[in-house]
């Protein structure tokens, strides 16, 4: 089993890389502030990797960047070259952009360069963005979905200027997917190009209008309505909607448009989605037992409960202060399930009962996006 240390490992980027060497079979050795000196050494010397996504995004203090980015990161660089283990930084496309930031991140770049070491590597990236992102901190896209989930549109801005940008953005559950396989596999060669494959080009006023869209909704408001229209590939609206749906930090319930007469009923389940890839299926469950039990990386499903007595759990894989829950269901509703977060319903009633699950992908068994908890 490989021992995978990662530098910075309860940060937004290092927490998602610490699951996905779980995923793969290696053990995490997660470093980060407040833990000592001592267990630092410590994890320097079991580690058969270092994972360097330790760093500083937002600082009024010019120095700061320079003390945490540069010399920081040359120490725990100087220290895996004197013990002889593999290290990959974490760098920004930032670097060099004139900014004390992207300053910080070139000079990082240009010390490691000086150890001289082929074991020490950098890989630059766009725009990281997906659940659990820091707004007002790690990215536009995060600062927008806690905008949304509180629905504030005010808070949405886009400057005119900036309506023709068009933003590289790169899923934080992608990169770690990527950085992981390569070192537990055939290594880091060609790193740089294996990330930049999973970076799409989007036009920053289709990002804006999505989450102008998704602030404004309301319980009989179907989200996924419309997001064709947007112009955004099926695959970056479905991480961008996940990482929406997380930050509501509990289940968005949406209420169908249901058509009652003498002859039963009928109801609008859903009217949208991402694309062509979606699966709808039918699901039944008997009498006290219980499916699910899984989470997925960047599927989102909704699960439309034909009846009471459903009890719907869920459990955050990143935070365990939000997405803790269990609900018991008493009417017909839905709700959506984002990524990185663990589901399962369980029949608490007397009888069988159907569920209509929607997926944002269809099933790919040599893909399947889930990982059991």
């Amino acid at each position: 089993m490989k021992k995978i240390l990662i530098l910075g490992g309860k940060g937004f980027v290092g927490r998602f890389l610490a699951l996905c060497v779980k995923e793969q079979g290696g053990e995490p050795l997660v470093y980060d502030l407040g833990q000592s000196e001592d267990e630092l050494l410590s994890f320097y010397g079991q580690a058969d990797f270092v994972i360097d996504a330790h760093g500083l995004n937002r600082s009024e203090d010019s120095f700061e960047f320079f003390r945490v980015n540069v010399d920081q990161t040359i120490r725990y660089a100087s220290m895996a070259k004197e013990q002889k283990i593999p290290y990959l930084f974490l760098s920004s496309i930032q670097a060099g952009n004139g900014t004390p930031y992207g300053e910080s991140k070139l000079r990082a770049e240009e010390e490691l360069e000086k150890l001289g070491d082929k074991a020490i590597r950098y890989v630059r990236l766009s725009n990281v963005f997906g659940p659990t992102c820091r707004p007002g901190y790690n990215s536009v896209i995060a600062t927008w979905a806690d905008a949304a989930a509180r629905r504030k549109t005010d808070e949405i801005a886009l400057n005119l200027s900036s309506r023709d940008r068009v933003l590289p953005l790169l899923h934080v559950g992608d990169l770690a997917e990527i950085v992981v396989s390569m070192l537990m596999g055939s290594g880091l060669d060609g790193i740089q190009a294996s990330v930049d494959k999973a970076v799409w080009n989007v036009p920053l006023e289709s990002v804006w209008k999505l989450f102008i869209h998704l602030a404004s909704l309301d319980q009989e408001t179907d989200p996924l309505v419309g997001l064709s229209s947007l112009g955004i590939a099926a695959s970056v609206l479905e991480r961008l909607y996940g990482t929406f749906l997380f930050a509501l930090k509990e289940p968005l319930v949406l209420v169908p448009d249901n058509h009652t007469d003498a002859r039963g009923s009928f109801s609008e389940l859903m009217k949208g989605g991402f694309g062509g890839e979606c699966q709808v299926s039918w699901n039944t469950v008997n009498p006290r037992f219980e499916k699910g039990g899984h989470y997925h990386h960047h599927k989102i499903e909704r699960f439309s409960f034909m009846g009471p007595k459903m009890r719907l759990s869920l459990e955050s894989c990143l935070q365990a202060e939000y997405w803790s829950s269990s609900v018991v269901t008493d009417r017909l509703c839905s709700y959506d399930i984002p990524p990185f977060v663990c589901h399962s319903f369980r029949n608490e009633g007397a009888e069988t009962q159907g569920v209509v699950i929607w997926c944002s992908e269809k099933f790919d068994p040599s893909d399947s996006d889930t990982y059991g908890r």
